[in-house]
């Protein structure tokens, strides 16, 4: 009985002129009896949310996957079924009709129907902790519109989703700027890799206030050395670059402050695998983490995700394991060395404001 799906159709509310559309899984028991979506504890939560930023619920189109409850509130009792079908029709037709700025993409189905995308290993339906406060075009019915994804508010409001109830709002002021127009908008910089003129590149980069630095190895050996002094320029030194890694090295040494991603691994491993010394380390993205947000992990791959405009891309690094393509490397190098230094010039303004601008 209780794959049952309900008979109560629950229709989308919302003008049909909303820069910003929600988009959910399902109704549940107090949305069926309502007949209106969002309603019931987790519809009552984004509604609070959405107020503390601003955002009324009256201005947004507030909208399903499927409009009929699902038995045991599981949505899996959902796949396959002819009200999914035909939500997922009437979905396509309501945004091409409501023309959104953003769709909210909210939990892991509206993820994949709305984007495609899943966690690592290809299972539909997952992903969400990697892809949260990603920003993506989508796919299918949501082709060319603009897609934030974020956890659906019934995830927060259990226990095990509690914790993430800033992560959610931060994720739902992203929103209301991303709302503003349709375009989207990636970092765009320059990326050089073992350049003809390395000599004065890396002259330029050894002056500059800040330096940030990041590697990638081969276990035992180094893959490459990059080095980002702007966030709009990154340099990717390679183990093929002719000139060896004497100019990564005069990097290392030079006068600039050094930025890095959990610096302890870096220096070490330069350390003991060539006997390089790194001059001027300075900052650290994940210990600023740590003091800024005890309570938020303080990987990469999350900090990009709160402080920088890049989508989730942390599984690139593994299309060069699979490939070989070595180039698909360098690439990934040059994005995390773009992204560390977004989040440290943030994370340098936020420092600021906390212990005063001597600090």
């Amino acid at each position: 009985m209780t794959s049952r799906i309900g008979s109560t159709y629950v229709p989308s509310v919302g003008p049909l002129n909303a820069k910003i559309m929600f988009v959910g899984e399902a109704p549940g028991k107090d949305e069926e009896i309502e007949g209106e979506p969002f309603v019931g504890k987790s519809g009552q939560l984004l509604e609070r949310y959405l107020g503390r930023i601003g955002i009324q619920r009256k201005n947004i189109r507030l909208t399903n996957l499927c409009h009929y409850r699902p038995g045991g509130n599981k949505f899996e009792n959902l796949l396959g079924s002819e009200e999914l079908k035909a939500g997922l029709a009437e979905l396509g037709e309501e945004i091409s009709k409501v023309n959104p700025n953003l769709i909210v993409a909210l939990g892991n189905w509206p993820m994949f129907y709305l984007t495609g995308k899943t966690a690592e290993k290809g299972k539909m339906g997952t992903g969400i902790t990697s892809w949260r406060g990603s920003v993506v075009f989508g796919t299918g019915i949501a082709t060319s519109y603009k897609v934030l994804i974020t956890y659906h508010p019934a995830f927060i409001i259990r226990p095990q989703g509690f914790g993430n109830h800033p992560i959610f709002l931060n994720d739902l002021k992203r929103a209301k700027v991303e709302s503003l127009n349709p375009k989207l908008e990636y970092p765009e910089y320059e990326s050089f890799i073992d350049p003809p003129a390395l000599g004065d590149l890396t002259a330029e980069m050894g002056q500059a206030e800040w330096l940030t630095v990041d590697i990638e190895t081969f276990r035992e050996s180094l893959a490459c050395v990059g080095f980002a002094d702007s966030v709009k320029r990154g340099l990717c030194i390679t183990c093929e670059n002719p000139l060896g890694w004497e100019p990564a090295r005069e990097l290392l040494m030079s006068p600039a402050k050094k930025i890095f991603q959990y610096g302890t691994f870096d220096i070490n491993y330069l350390k003991w695998h060539y006997g390089w010394e790194v001059e001027n380390y300075a900052f650290d993205t994940y210990i600023a983490m740590a003091n800024l947000f005890p309570e938020f992990p303080r990987a990469l791959e999350f900090q990009t995700s709160i402080y920088t405009p890049f989508p989730f891309y942390k599984n690139e690094r593994k299309v060069h394991k699979q490939t070989g393509d070595l180039g698909t490397l360098w690439r990934y190098n040059l994005k995390d060395l773009i992204a560390t230094h977004w989040i440290a010039l943030e994370q340098m303004k936020e420092l600021r404001e906390l212990y005063g601008a001597n600090h």
